[in-house]
């Protein structure tokens, strides 16, 4: 899953790199798919957690 989401990754940086001639947007969309896994992993309730 690792491997899959760091070919991803590079791709859509390259992409919107390309589109907005800035890598800001691409890093900006990183910054939120990495909050949103946060915000995942801290809404696992405690038994799923504990197994």
């Amino acid at each position: 899953m690792a491997h899959l989401g760091g070919f991803l990754a590079t791709c859509l940086l390259g992409r919107l790199r390309d589109l907005t001639a800035s890598p800001a947007h691409g890093l900006m969309l990183c910054a939120v798919f990495l909050v949103a896994g946060g915000a995942l992993v801290l809404r696992l309730p405690a038994r799923e957690v504990n197994r």
